[in-house]
């Protein structure tokens, strides 16, 4: 089981007020394309049990991977607030913390090699046989400079999934 953390825009008075104007006239199409933005909660990662915490890195659209301090830095936009799946909000601070107590637990330890080997160890299991496609490794070889031999890969000291849509 794991929680999912969301980046979501925080609507400003200037937002309420153009709503408020928009309900007044009943301009329903024009209220659904003002508040697509203010609706969409940007995934920014996953926090499961024996694992590591994994981040999304959204093909640098909204900050650069290679940079823990630019990972930081789109997650402290006083514009947006975190929140969890279940709607519960954290500060940045709170968020972060969490990260770093969440991965530094020993039995939160797993990134996918590490899984995959305890597997291999414990059950036998081939970890070669969960490899990410050769497309996926060369497109995060390309653009990171790193070729992961499974589904997640390091960069700064952050663990980031080779997919953009997983929860």
């Amino acid at each position: 089981m794991g929680t999912n953390f969301y980046f979501r825009r925080i609507p400003t008075a200037d937002d309420v007020e153009k709503l408020n104007k928009l309900i007044a006239d009943k301009a329903f199409e024009a209220i659904r394309d003002y508040t697509t933005d203010m609706t969409q909660w940007i995934h920014i990662g996953k926090r499961s049990c024996g694992w590591q915490f994994m981040f999304n890195h959204h093909n640098e659209k909204y900050f650069n991977p290679r940079s823990k301090q630019s990972l930081m830095m789109w997650l402290q936009n006083p514009a947006y607030e975190i929140v969890d799946e279940y709607g519960a909000k954290l500060t940045f601070d709170e968020f972060w913390n969490m990260v770093t107590e969440w991965n530094a637990d020993p039995y939160n330890s797993f990134d996918d090699e590490a899984y995959y080997l305890h597997e291999q160890k414990e059950s036998g299991i081939n970890p070669y046989m969960f490899e990410s496609d050769g497309s996926i490794r060369s497109e995060i070889r390309i653009r990171y400079g790193v070729t992961p031999k499974y589904h997640d890969f390091i960069l700064d000291g952050i663990r980031y999934s080779t997919s953009t849509e997983f929860c």
